[in-house]
């Protein structure tokens, strides 16, 4: 497997981030050694430490591809799909055959091919390649799943059963644990759950019976389907309730609600899914201990249930419908037992809630009830403005590349469906663009049809940043675009050849790409012939004299042409304006110009 994009995990009290270059990151609470840095300690870990590997060493842990976090302890899948795991181990949740707490990474026997993990508060699991789901650590509530609910914890891996408990759980894409129940979403779109169900967080509606007392049970070690969800794309669990996010990007949820935490505007709990209200389409979902936070897809997050610490991000008491955050440009979002952390596109992370333990990693233990940057960036930097504008058949892509001097190149990959591209699919598909440049075209679309995109940016050591996304729908366009032009903001006369044109354009259906500037009027097939083709903007510098479009620095009146391109491919009619050379002060096409500074970018000659 190659590199990935920056992952974002965070438990009770501490904060875990997979950087872009495979390495583990975390802060917050130490006290079982969760951290991962070899010490055991009661004192806050406020900033940034990289896990280590091994003890008296410098080497660090690396070629990490997934991570989780429970209360106390953290798991981590390494590019050989070998599981390591750290921290509190009192019911065997690291998995190394103890009860002994683990400072450093130590590997967890019996799991190869592994492709992600999750945690919840004294269990772990794990799903592999083939699809089945592994678990081990407490099982006083059944959360293994091995089909026993059982005083006994289990310090190595068990196969999760399959409904009935007949045969073993297959099908598998993604898994979540909770306080003492696990979920596992299934390929077909389904959720099963399994563990504990004291306020109904296995959302089967209270149906778990006993099959020789007929009695309602707290718990089951079985797997059984959720009531009434399909289409489901992701799934996150909580203390004793759960989440899943839906295709169509709607938030259903079901289990403890005292707080308002299933966002349904009520504080009843709920034994079946029900429709968490007014949230748009979520790109991000993650559940806490008693709250729940999304990202959507235009950079917003939303929060709602507890906000004992600030966590929500609001101010005021709890809230059971979602309340808009103060934070932008997030791309995914975690959620603790009393704080929350986001990731933004340009690759900062934010924090906000409770602080006792160091977990907003600010360097204090401050709480704060508003959001604010950790010590961490992510690397390497992904691209800004990253968007999308579709015209007939095709769509115009465009970026920023990120600054840096190890950048390399950026992957562009095209998906019908918002959630069908993520790190692990980026190597497994043809891009539509890769190279350095900050713009591209993406033809032979279906109008009508809704695309997305998602942009990664590498570096030379072939590590790659989180992922930017932009949609678009390609449009049968034959609408001209329409602007105007105005010389130096309309002045009658200059004293310089070098003038600014401010050239405003609009196009409402695929937006304006190009523009053709030239000192002639001459058309040829409608264009502006000669002229220089430019990057559209709303100013833009030009030369009065450039001789290679008619342009002369002769005292006098002097017109100036301009047309604009949609990305349809639509030029407008030509737009003029002039202005009055006053100056004796040569233009650059002049033969006493060579002392002049012109800035003319990214303009081309056009034939």
């Amino acid at each position: 497997m190659g590199s990935i994009p920056a992952q974002l995990i965070i438990a009770s009290d501490h904060t875990v981030v997979v950087n872009g270059d495979r390495t583990l990151w975390v802060w917050g609470s130490n006290r079982y050694g969760q951290i991962g840095n070899g010490i055991r300690t009661p004192a806050p870990c406020p900033t940034p430490a990289q896990v280590l590997w091994s003890p008296g060493t410098s080497a660090h842990l690396s070629a990490v591809i997934a991570t989780a976090a429970g209360a106390h302890h953290t798991l981590t899948v390494r590019d050989d799909g070998s599981v390591w795991a750290w921290g509190r181990n009192n019911s065997g949740q690291v998995g190394d055959r103890t009860r002994v707490h683990r400072s450093l990474p130590v590997q967890v026997g019996r799991l190869t091919d592994t492709v992600s993990v999750a945690a919840g508060r004294s269990h772990s699991v794990a799903l592999r390649e083939d699809g089945t789901v592994w678990a081990w650590g407490a099982n006083d509530w059944g959360q293994l799943g091995n089909g026993v609910v059982e005083p006994r914890s289990r310090g190595r891996p068990v196969q999760v059963h399959g409904s009935g408990n007949s045969g073993f759980l297959s099908d598998i894409v993604a898994i979540a644990a909770g306080g003492s129940h696990t979920l596992a979403l299934s390929k077909d779109g389904t959720v099963w759950s399994w563990g504990y169900d004291s306020r109904g967080e296995l959302g089967h509606g209270g149906t778990v019976i006993d099959d020789v007392t007929g009695m309602r049970l707290l718990a089951t070690g079985v797997p059984g389907p959720v009531a009434g969800l399909e289409e489901i794309a992701a799934i996150a669990a909580g203390i004793a309730y759960s989440i899943a996010l839906k295709t169509d990007g709607t938030i259903w949820a079901w289990g403890r609600n005292d707080s308002g935490q299933l966002g349904d505007g009520t504080t009843t709990d709920r034994g079946t899914p029900a429709q968490t209200r007014g949230v748009g389409e979520v790109v991000s979902v993650s559940a806490g201990h008693r709250h729940t936070v999304v990202a959507l897809a235009d950079g917003t997050a939303w929060a709602w249930g507890s906000n004992q610490y600030g966590q929500l991000g609001v101010g005021g008491a709890h809230s059971c419908v979602p309340q808009s955050v103060i934070v932008d440009e997030a791309t995914a979002v975690a959620a603790g037992a009393g704080h929350t952390v986001a990731l933004k596109r340009d690759g900062t992370v934010w924090a906000w809630g409770r602080n006792d333990s160091g977990q907003l990693g600010d360097g204090t233990s401050n709480q704060s009830g508003t959001p604010h940057p950790c010590l961490f960036v992510t690397t390497p930097r992904p691209v800004s403005d990253f968007a999308a504008i579709g015209g007939d058949t095709m769509v115009w892509l465009t970026w920023k590349n990120p600054v840096a001097n190890d950048f390399e190149a950026v992957r562009i990959l095209r998906s019908t469906t918002r959630h069908a591209i993520g790190p692990d699919d980026r190597e497994g598909q043809t891009p539509i663009y890769e190279g350095a440049q900050m713009s591209c075209s993406n033809a032979g679309l279906s109008n009508g049809s809704t695309y997305y995109w998602t942009a990664f940016a590498r570096d030379t050591a072939e590590n790659w940043s989180i992922r930017a996304v932009a949609v678009a729908t390609p449009v049968h366009d034959r609408t001209a675009p329409k602007g105007t032009v105005a010389i130096n903001g309309g002045t009658p006369t200059t004293r310089s050849a070098v003038v600014t044109l401010e050239a405003p354009a609009i196009d409402s259906d695929t937006g304006v790409m190009l523009m053709r500037i030239s000192n002639s009027s001459a058309l040829s097939s409608g264009l502006l012939t000669p002229a220089r083709v430019h990057p559209y903007e709303h100013s833009v510098k030009w030369d009065l004299a450039d001789h290679e479009t008619g342009g002369s620095d002769a005292v006098g009146e002097h017109t100036v042409h301009v047309q604009w391109r949609d990305a349809a491919g639509n030029w407008s009619t030509v737009e003029s304006a002039t202005i009055r050379l006053e100056s004796t002060q040569p233009g650059p096409g002049s033969k006493d110009s060579a002392n002049v500074p012109v800035l003319v970018r990214d303009i081309e000659r056009a034939s």
